[in-house]
C-alpha cells in the first residue's frame, strides 16, 4: 500500500505540474514540492519522491535540477539544449562506475568460490566489459556524428 500512496503522490504532482505548463528556466520552489506531496524537504521520504517525480518528468521531455538547490532552495527546468550534457554526464558517470565495479570483479580472490559462483563472478565480468565497451562505443560515436554535423553546417549548400 506505501507503494501505491507513493506511485499515486508522484502521478498528482507530476500531473499539476505538467498542467502549470512548465517551461525551461522555471524554478520551482521546495515549498510547492512540500505542498504538493505534503512532507517536509528534511524528510528522506521527499529525497526519493522527487527523484521519483524527476524521473517522471522525462517522459514529457523535461529534465528538473536540483543543482544550486541549497543556496536556492529551488529545483530548475534546464534547457531542452542542455539535456545533451545531462546525458553526457550521466554515461561519463555510469562509464566511471561501471569501470570501478569491473576493477572490483578482476581483482577479487575466486579461489574459494563454489563453482557456480566463480561461473556467476566470470558471467558478470563479461558482462559489465561489454557494457561498458558498449558505453565508450556510444560516446565516441556521439563525438563522430557532433564532428560531422559542424561540418554540415561549415560547407555551403549547393544552391549558393
Amino acid at each position: 500500500m506505501k507503494e501505491n500512496n507513493t506511485g499515486s503522490k508522484v502521478e498528482r504532482a507530476v500531473a499539476k505540474l505538467i498542467g502549470d505548463s512548465l517551461e525551461p528556466g522555471t524554478e520551482i520552489k521546495a515549498e510547492v514540492f512540500e505542498k504538493l506531496l505534503g512532507i517536509s524537504r528534511n524528510s528522506q521520504a521527499f529525497s526519493w519522491l522527487i527523484s521519483e517525480i524527476r524521473r517522471s518528468l522525462y517522459e514529457h521531455g523535461l529534465y528538473v535540477s536540483g543543482e544550486g538547490f541549497a543556496q536556492t532552495g529551488a529545483f530548475v527546468i534546464f534547457q531542452p539544449e542542455d539535456h545533451y550534457w545531462v546525458m553526457r554526464e550521466s554515461l561519463q558517470r555510469a562509464d566511471r562506475d561501471i569501470e570501478g565495479k569491473l576493477t572490483l570483479m578482476l581483482n577479487t580472490r575466486t579461489e574459494s568460490f563454489s563453482e557456480l559462483n566463480r561461473k556467476r563472478h566470470e558471467n558478470m565480468i563479461r558482462e559489465a566489459s561489454m557494457k561498458l565497451e558498449a558505453l565508450r562505443r556510444a560516446a565516441e560515436f556521439a563525438t563522430i556524428l557532433r564532428r560531422h554535423k559542424a561540418k554540415q553546417l561549415r560547407k555551403p549548400s549547393p544552391e549558393e
